[in-house]
């Protein structure tokens, strides 16, 4: 993800789990290398993912270039968040009142 002079970065990656090893028609240089045009939606594929994206994708229907998102069988994230983090006492947890949300970059 971090960008290179005169180099393309890549746009994210994705931590995804699946029944087998590798899906058919996927490439490593487009869709976060998760899933193909021709696959990419399909309910049988039975995976589930979780992206962290650096570009605004409208066809995946992205809600900017710097979030997290949750896919299941597709790169159109059921749900997404802007990259961050919460910061709470030693005894809270994020939904607590009294934790501050953080924004994080995640391109360098």
């Amino acid at each position: 993800m971090a960008p290179t002079t005169n180099v393309l970065p890549g746009h994210g990656f994705v931590f995804h789990f699946t029944p087998i090893t590798g899906i058919d028609n996927t490439t490593s240089t487009q869709n976060l290398g998760l899933f193909s045009r021709a696959v990419g939606g399909n309910p049988t594929n039975s995976v589930f993912g979780v992206e962290f994206n650096i570009f605004r994708n409208e066809e995946f229907r992205d809600i900017n270039d710097n979030h997290v998102g949750i896919d299941v069988n597709s790169l159109t994230s059921v749900n997404s968040s802007e990259a961050g983090y919460h910061v709470c006492g030693l005894h809270c947890f994020y939904w607590d009142i009294d934790s501050e949300s953080k924004d994080l970059e995640l391109e360098l």
